[in-house]
């Protein structure tokens, strides 16, 4: 059972329902001193993945299927430097398609490099390669929509950790 902002919740982030549980957009808090892996707090948001047929995996960043859909419906980033506000967060675990579960919008996580890779401390952003983030250019503020920074080096179509913030 997890606890969060003083509520609990009746099932773990990694489950993946086939119907849904919480509203959608819900927002939870999980305390690093509650998971004991010394990665720090994080925040998750409870989706659908309204993909046709595809899962989200691992690392996976996932958007607002439309600016016009309800919270919290989400397709598998298909955009270069996608705006900010329609990043719903990163899939760190497998959620089927049709399927409900959190996504991390907030803390260290695991995100998926594009062909070309990410290199260390190096601000991401959502790529046209679908489910990927590239490198963000540092061509001036707001040039691009940075989702995270990473930890280390991520080599080409791989995941490596780093610090997310869809916020």
């Amino acid at each position: 059972m997890s606890f969060a902002n003083n509520q609990v919740f009746g099932n773990d982030i990694t489950v993946v329902d086939t119907s849904q549980v919480y509203p959608l957009g819900t927002e939870r808090l999980v305390l690093g001193a509650q998971t004991g892996s010394g990665i720090g707090d994080q925040v998750w948001r409870y989706v659908k993945n309204d993909e046709a047929a595809s899962a989200f995996a691992v690392g996976n960043p996932v958007i607002q299927k439309t600016v016009t859909a309800s919270a919290g419906t989400a397709v598998i980033s298909t955009g270069a430097s996608i705006p900010r506000l329609r990043v719903l967060g990163v899939a760190q675990h497998a959620i089927a398609a049709q399927s409900y579960g959190w996504v991390l919008v907030r803390g260290r996580g695991t995100v998926l490099a594009t062909a070309a890779g990410v290199a260390a401390d190096t601000a991401f952003a959502t790529d046209a390669a679908a489910g990927t983030v590239v490198a963000a250019p540092n061509t001036g503020v707001g040039a691009v929509a940075v989702i995270g920074v990473t930890d280390v080096a991520i080599g080409a179509s791989v995941t490596g950790t780093a610090v997310i913030d869809c916020r």
